[in-house]
């Protein structure tokens, strides 16, 4: 097996999968996105981890930190914990732990499949922020439009393995929160990012039937009136879910 070379890693096109060694190698996507990617067997369960985007980490780069990750599994630790703490399970993980426990004890084998079908549609591309991250310290969930998970299925192709849905050049790191403003910039509009917000609310009012009360939930905004908020108990998440598939078509139209 040969080794990469930088003209090799430059001249790649996607969708490629350029080999290494001590696992390592580099995931060309269909759009040229360029990502290493090392494959281990850590503590006997063989994974794929992101290390870094190409060419914010060169190749000289990536090989030491390859084999100081390989050194690590080598001698039964796991490189991707900061201490001795296992890292947590995925939703997916978690969901099928769970039907794999219950699965015996039910009668019905459409159980489990049923049991799937019903987290993808109800639970799963939904965004749940916590509380902790919106203004009025309660947790704002978010239905996911098709055209949000395609975008989601996309962004999947850049993933460095940290679990961040946008992630920034450096490896670990998200996205900086001046990107979109700067691509705006670049773009030639004359307009910021939280123009988006204003843009949706526009949309909702003229083009669509949608409650006043629909659309401000949309937005997370908080109820003012105080004997209003004490009946406002739901997040009206099912008439939000409609509203975003509209807005969603209608930014594809």
């Amino acid at each position: 097996m040969s080794k990469l070379t930088v003209r090799k890693i430059e001249t790649a096109k996607g969708p490629a999968k350029l080999v290494d060694e001590h696992g390592l190698y580099l995931r060309v996507s269909p759009r040229g996105a360029k990502m290493w990617i090392q494959r281990l067997s850590i503590r006997g369960r063989r994974t794929d981890n992101g290390i870094g985007h190409y060419p914010a980490m060169g190749l000289a780069e990536a090989r030491a930190a390859a084999f100081e990750r390989w050194k690590i599994t080598k001698a039964g630790g796991d490189p991707r914990e900061a201490g001795s703490r296992p890292p947590a399970p995925t939703f997916a993980e978690a969901a099928e732990a769970v039907i794999a426990i219950h699965a015996p004890s039910w009668r019905n084998p459409k159980s489990g499949p049923q049991w799937r079908a019903s987290l993808k549609t109800y639970v799963g591309a939904t965004w749940t922020v916590p509380a902790e991250r919106m203004k009025a310290n309660r947790e704002h969930r978010v239905p996911l439009s098709k055209g949000a998970l395609e975008v989601l299925a996309e962004a999947a192709e850049l993933s460095d393995g940290s679990g961040l849905v946008f992630p920034g050049m450096r490896p670990g790191r998200p996205l900086s929160e001046n990107t979109h403003a700067k691509l705006l910039r670049e773009l030639g509009f004359d307009a910021v990012t939280h123009g988006f917000r204003s843009s949706f609310r526009d949309y909702a009012a003229e083009r669509t039937h949608t409650p006043h009360a629909v659309m401000e939930a949309a937005l997370a905004h908080v109820v003012r009136n105080k004997a209003e908020a004490a009946y406002a108990r739901s997040d009206l998440f099912e008439k939000r879910r409609a509203l975003m598939e509209s807005w969603s078509e209608y930014l594809a139209a």
